[in-house]
């Protein structure tokens, strides 16, 4: 895997897509799929594929589809990250998206002559469900504990927690941050605000965090999201930003025939090279 390249190197367009919309151009929108495909490489876009939509698709059926269109438009992989320092891995190979270093290798070795089409119809079937669930389990007890103290204190607390700093101090700086442990941290405490008290937790929420998290990490211009979160997830982004003191533009959007029109008026490369780093 490879590291994020310097701001002054990064020009090109950059959209994430949620995993809804990746199964609509399967299921729904094959003409619109067409559209996309053709705009992304007559203007030279960034198309980025997230360990979140990894862990949506994973357990959805006809994966075989699904990893044609996407190795049709995909240009780069992020995938589940550690969240330390300034600059996030990237991969132009779908390999990167299994987080097990182990699995991971050996998925490698056994689709070394396979394409990325078939190595992706080879991973999905691989995909351990049993493994995300224990995660998920983690992770909703985490949550659980997060939501009772938000409701119990404010959201200062739950920072004070996710960044091991003493207890309700409200005011701290985040230069004494990495820029991905910042980002990941902050996402985490504005969304567990939004959480009703007795919501339960399924993957689904993790692979939503992950993508809104990676949409901001890797400066992307344009996250299309799942249709019934848009407030919510337009409403977190912008929280996160303004809390980060950024300037960098990313616009949400739900609805993908706006999304394909914002696109096919974009310009060949993007005119902002602004970093999160520079103005977290």
């Amino acid at each position: 895997m490879t590291k994020q390249p310097t701001c002054e190197e990064m020009s090109s367009t950059k959209v994430l897509l949620d995993s809804e919309h990746w199964i609509n151009f399967k299921d729904e929108r094959r003409e619109l799929l067409e559209e996309f495909a053709e705009i992304v490489h007559e203007k030279d876009i960034e198309v980025l594929f997230s360990h979140g939509n990894y862990i949506d698709l994973v357990k959805y059926n006809q994966q075989d589809k699904l990893s044609e269109i996407i190795s049709e438009v995909v240009t780069t992989y992020i995938p589940a990250q550690e969240y330390t320092g300034n600059s996030y891995e990237f991969d132009t190979s779908p390999i990167s998206l299994v987080p097990d270093r182990a699995v991971r290798e050996r998925a490698r070795e056994d689709t070394e002559d396979f394409g990325e089409m078939k190595t992706l119809r080879f991973l999905f079937r691989i995909g351990d469900w049993e493994l995300l669930q224990e995660y998920k389990e983690g992770y909703s007890e985490a949550i659980d504990y997060l939501r009772s103290v938000d409701s119990d204190y404010d959201e200062s607390y739950v920072k004070a927690l996710l960044f091991d700093i003493e207890s309700g101090v409200e005011q701290f700086s985040y230069d004494e941050y990495g820029d991905m442990e910042v980002v990941s941290n902050v996402v985490q405490a504005k969304r567990i605000g939004k959480y009703e008290s007795n919501e339960n937790i399924d993957l689904n929420d993790i692979a939503d965090l992950e993508i809104i998290t990676h949409a901001i990490i890797t400066n992307c211009d344009f996250l299309l999201i799942e249709g019934k979160w848009q407030r919510d997830n337009v409403q977190l982004v912008e929280s996160v930003l303004d809390e980060l003191g950024s300037t960098i533009e990313l616009e949400v959007t739900n609805d993908m025939d706006e999304f394909i029109t914002q696109l096919r008026e974009t310009q060949t490369s993007s005119n902002s090279t602004e970093c999160l780093s520079e103005t977290s």
